[in-house]
């Protein structure tokens, strides 16, 4: 029986399975033992894919560092890997772009919440002048109870 070796590809496929399951501090781990093994497109690839799990906009910027530079090698990089880290570098540019979309919703909430607080205070502020001020009489001489002058 003739057992074929996985693609790179499907290699990387794989990694990526596993990190997936990874908690957030093992795959800070993972990137300081990529950092030491020599430099290749499919290491390249593999640390782009942790750090874009990581999220954080600064990871994001240098995952989509690490996958330009598979895609814009020459041709010795397989294309089939080349095509692969592309498709890496598009979800990796729409999850830049939720990122810095939950930014800015962050910004508009904390904006908001000084707001409403602003407004709290002034209205507490409101209710303490009306609290001092002299109580309204019911039978007013300006306005009779039948509503006439």
């Amino acid at each position: 029986m003739i057992v074929s070796r996985p693609s790179e590809v499907e290699e990387l496929l794989s990694y990526h399975q596993s990190l997936l399951i990874l908690p957030r501090a093992e795959i800070t781990r993972e990137l300081e033992k990529l950092d030491v093994q020599p430099k290749s497109p499919k290491l390249a690839i593999q640390k782009a894919m942790a750090l874009a799990l990581l999220g954080r906009k600064a990871d994001l910027a240098l995952a989509q560092t690490h996958l330009q530079g598979v895609i814009n090698t020459d041709d010795t990089v397989p294309l089939n890997l080349r095509a692969f880290a592309q498709m890496l570098s598009s979800n990796v540019a729409s999850s830049q772009r939720l990122a810095e979309q939950l930014d800015k919703t962050e910004r508009q909430l904390a904006e908001s919440q000084r707001n409403a607080e602003h407004f709290h205070r002034m209205l507490d502020q409101l209710k303490a002048i009306e609290s001092t001020l002299p109580a309204r009489r019911s039978n007013s001489p300006l306005i009779r109870q039948d509503g006439t002058r």
